[in-house]
């Protein structure tokens, strides 16, 4: 019995054809995502195994063999000589002996003797060698942590930079050295043993040493022991030292250089001149 309902027609008519644009595209490795068949000159639409979409008509696919337009663009476009051409670019090679379409992988050798494998069109788009970028950006960050220790008069002691969570090896100003991550010396932290020390000693202990000594701590506050305090001594001379001088006897510059004149002349000597001053 023959369909005589256009609509069941059209329907019956899909039914049987496209499942044969479905098939037809899987023999070239691609999909046809079209639902509905009209008719050999309505188009559809297609994606090829590269993920390329386009839209062309039943008989074109089916009739004159034609398959991807960006496949076929590209693959005239480019050659084995163009890879070669766009590797030197970088210094490298590349080592593959036969090109077949942008987004087939190919074997490549960068100027330091990393290889590996990528597409032509990541390589054109400027992807290149991983290992040499991961280590360019590791030398980056290492210049930084360098910097960083600068800054605090210090010293970045490692010459390798394997990431925030790997330890490198570190020296401050006053030649204490230790291992820290360098997401904690971003942080703020700094040498453990000097903050150590500074955390044992106050303003209060300060003025208490001077008084010790017969003078005086005149400074409100204190900071840690490489900044320097304003004392006096009981003879009222005034002058600045750093906290880790006085913890380590040192006191009034003054009066060391009286007790090590040895005439009463030199010493009124010095002291008319500081009179004068």
């Amino acid at each position: 019995m023959g369909v005589w309902c256009s609509s069941c027609k059209e329907v019956a008519h899909s039914d049987v054809w496209l499942p044969r644009m479905h098939a037809l595209a899987r023999k070239q490795g691609g999909k046809c995502l079209s639902q509905a068949y009209v008719n050999s000159r309505t188009k559809l639409q297609w994606q090829c195994r590269h993920g390329h979409i386009w839209e062309a008509t039943p008989a074109t696919i089916r009739e004159a063999g034609a398959w991807c337009p960006v496949c076929a663009r590209e693959r005239h476009k480019l050659t084995l000589d163009d890879m070669r051409t766009m590797a030197a670019k970088y210094g490298g090679y590349c080592l593959s002996t036969a090109y077949s379409h942008v987004t087939a992988k190919l074997r490549w050798r960068c100027a330091h003797g990393h290889e590996w494998e990528r597409s032509a069109a990541k390589v054109r788009n400027g992807e290149w060698c991983a290992i040499c970028v991961k280590r360019g950006r590791q030398s980056v960050a290492l210049e930084e942590m360098c910097a960083l220790a600068t800054e605090r008069g210090g010293e970045c002691l490692s010459d390798a930079f394997e990431g925030n969570r790997y330890p490198l090896r570190w020296r401050c100003e006053d030649g204490h050295e230790w291992d820290a991550a360098p997401s904690n010396i971003k942080r703020g932290r700094w040498c453990p043993r000097c903050a150590y020390i500074n955390r044992r000693h106050t303003i209060g202990k300060m003025k208490a040493i001077a008084l010790e000594r017969g003078g005086r701590c005149l400074s409100d506050s204190y900071i840690n022991v490489a900044t320097k305090l304003q004392w006096e001594c009981s003879r009222g001379h005034v002058w600045f030292t750093t906290p880790m001088g006085v913890l380590a006897g040192n006191w009034c510059p003054v009066c060391k250089y009286m007790d090590q004149c040895v005439t009463d002349e030199a010493r009124r000597k010095y002291l008319d001149t500081e009179t004068r001053t």
